[in-house]
C-alpha cells in the first residue's frame, strides 16, 4: 500500500471516530439509555437489634423519579414491627435518607430470629433488602417435675391436684406441662397464688381443655402474666381417670387435693381455689415454664 493511500485512510477513520462520551442511565428518560429503572439505596444490608429494643436504617433513591414514587416495605417472616410500611419520594426529596425504625418484640423462646426486610417499588428493577437479626436475651426456665417418673398413679376424673412450686425469678408464664404414659381423655391446668401454704387466687390458666397425648403434654400460654412471688400452686384436673407419672418414694412435695364439682373440662377454673386438704406426698409429673429477659 502506498504511503499516500495509507495517509488517506487514516484521515478518513479519524474523521469518523466515536467521541469518548460517558452515557448515564436515568429513570426520567432525559439523560440516558434506560428510561425506566431507578435504584433503592439502603444505609445497610444487615442489622442486629436486641429483642425489646429498636434499630434504624435509611432509605433513599439514586435517581430523580420525575414524579411521586413509593417504596413499599415488607418483612419475611411477616410480623416484625416497622414504624412505616411505605415511603413517598419526589424530585425534591429522592436523595434525602428516610429513617425506618424496627422494633423486634421480646418473645418466650431463646432463639435469635432472622427477618428479611424488603424495600421495593419506586420504579426500581431490583428490590433492596436488610437482613435483621433479633438478638435474643431471653432466659427460659422450668419449675416443677417434667422428667418422667418411674411409676404412675391413677388420678380420678374431676379431682383437682395442686403442688406447691418454687419459682426462682421474676418472670412471665410461658407454658404448662404434664407427662402421661398412656393418654385417656383431656386435661386442664392452672396456677394459683400461695396463701398460707394453700392455693389461693387464680393467676393463669389454660384457656381450654386439651386432649392428652401419650407422653409429654405441653401447652403454651400466650401473653402469660408476670410472676412476682417466690411460690405458687400448680394445679391440674382430668376429664377421665388417668395414670400420671408418679415419683419414687421419698420424692415429695406439698400436695393439696379437692373436688370442685366442675361439670366438664371445658368449664374455666374458679377465681378462688377455696377450702382444700393439704399434706406432704409424692409428686406427679407437672411443671411450669417461664421466661424473662
Amino acid at each position: 500500500m502506498s504511503r499516500i493511500l495509507w495517509l488517506g485512510l487514516a484521515a478518513a477513520f479519524a474523521a469518523c471516530s466515536i467521541p469518548n462520551t460517558a452515557f448515564h442511565a436515568s429513570p426520567d428518560g432525559n439523560g440516558g439509555d434506560d428510561s425506566s429503572a431507578n435504584t433503592i439505596v439502603l444505609s445497610t444490608s444487615t442489622l442486629s437489634v436486641p429483642e425489646g429494643s429498636t434499630g434504624t436504617f435509611d432509605v433513599s433513591l439514586m435517581y430523580d423519579p420525575g414524579t411521586t414514587a413509593t417504596v413499599t416495605l415488607t418483612t419475611n417472616p411477616m410480623g416484625l414491627p416497622l414504624d412505616r410500611s411505605t415511603i413517598a419520594f419526589t424530585s425534591a426529596n429522592f436523595a434525602a435518607p428516610v429513617s425506618v425504625t424496627v422494633s423486634p418484640p421480646i418473645d418466650s423462646n431463646a432463639i435469635s430470629e432472622i427477618t428479611t426486610i424488603t424495600a421495593s417499588g419506586a420504579g426500581a428493577a431490583t428490590p433492596a433488602t436488610v437482613m435483621l437479626t433479633a438478638m435474643d436475651g431471653t432466659v427460659v426456665q422450668t419449675w416443677g417435675w417434667p422428667t418422667a417418673f418411674p411409676s404412675t398413679i391413677s388420678v380420678p376424673a374431676g379431682t383437682v391436684v395442686a403442688y406447691l412450686l418454687d419459682v426462682g425469678a421474676v418472670a412471665n408464664v410461658d407454658s404448662f406441662y404434664t407427662y402421661v404414659p398412656t393418654a385417656t381423655g383431656s386435661f386442664r391446668m392452672a396456677l394459683y397464688t400461695n396463701i398460707a401454704n394453700a392455693p389461693g387466687v387464680l393467676v393463669a390458666e389454660m384457656p381450654a381443655g386439651k386432649v392428652l397425648a401419650n407422653g409429654p403434654n405441653d401447652v403454651p400460654i400466650l401473653n402469660g402474666p408476670l410472676l412476682m412471688d417466690p411460690t405458687y400452686f400448680l394445679v391440674i384436673r382430668f376429664s377421665q381417670d388417668v395414670n400420671v407419672g408418679y415419683a419414687a418414694a421419698g420424692v415429695t412435695g406439698r400436695q393439696c387435693i379437692r373436688n370442685f364439682g366442675i361439670p366438664t373440662i371445658s368449664d374455666p377454673w374458679p377465681s378462688s381455689f377455696g377450702a382444700t386438704a393439704c399434706t406432704v406426698d409424692r409428686l406427679i409429673n407437672i411443671s411450669l415454664t417461664t421466661y424473662h429477659q
